[in-house]
């Protein structure tokens, strides 16, 4: 029960992964103000509910998949100013969302497999200039959106494997970024 957590205000990693948790059955966890690690993925959890996430100023790895976040959810994602790693895997988040993603400054490790993100959103990941990791697996992303990525000194692994990208467009970026690994196939 989730309830009895609450007395838990030492605990720094938390996996409620595949529960049927939802917004306020989040509420009271608010008093575990040590949290850096929280898995929630495979819950209820909603735009509306995603609002509930930020008492966890400290929270660092925040696990998400297969959530109902849409551009709206990823609004109180942006407060959390110390996260460094993010999975956001099958979420139906959109180009719009990665404005909220990039106000995130810490971020080093971000996961966006199988979401709505195009070659249009590509442009908003110049704000996060400490991503070391970015896997943008199985989204509609092409050739045109790859010039995009090269204003990220820090990336040092790319995974574009199930989107449209081809060989020639892959070799241009990897000549820019040469520090890079790039996964396409």
């Amino acid at each position: 029960e989730i309830p009895a957590l609450q007395s838990l205000v030492n605990l720094t990693e938390l996996y409620l992964s595949g529960n049927e948790i939802e917004g306020k059955g989040l509420e009271p966890l608010a008093k575990l103000k040590s949290l850096e690690t929280l898995g929630l993925s495979e819950t209820r959890l909603t735009d509306e509910s995603a609002k509930h996430l930020k008492p966890f100023t400290k929270l660092r790895i925040l696990l998400l998949r297969n959530t109902a976040l849409t551009a709206d959810g990823l609004v109180s994602l942006s407060k959390l100013k110390k996260l460094e790693r993010l999975w956001l895997s099958k979420v139906p988040v959109t180009d719009d969302g990665l404005v909220s993603l990039g106000k995130l400054k810490a971020l080093r490790w971000l996961e966006l497999n199988d979401t709505q993100i195009t070659d249009k959103g590509m442009g908003h990941f110049k704000e996060m200039t400490n991503l070391e990791d970015l896997n943008l697996r199985d989204n509609d992303i092409t050739d045109k959106g790859l010039p995009k990525l090269k204003g990220l000194p820090h990336l040092s692994t790319l995974y574009l494997i199930g989107t449209n990208v081809t060989t020639e467009g892959v070799a241009r970026l990897q000549k820019s970024m040469q520090l890079c690994r790039i996964e396409y196939r």
